[in-house]
């Protein structure tokens, strides 16, 4: 079960494993690069 604010519970959750681990590699990438300026996540939809 996900820690979900309670404002959020009629809220339908749809998070994949993958996409977790993406955005956690993409995040890591760039806190590597140096002067790197964070940009929001974007899932692509296009590789499912």
């Amino acid at each position: 079960p996900l820690n979900v604010p309670d404002k959020y519970k009629d809220f339908i959750w749809f998070v994949t494993p993958k996409d977790i681990i993406r955005k956690m590699v993409i995040d890591y990438e760039r806190s590597q690069e140096p002067y790197s300026r964070p940009e929001p996540f974007r899932p692509r939809m296009d590789d499912q």
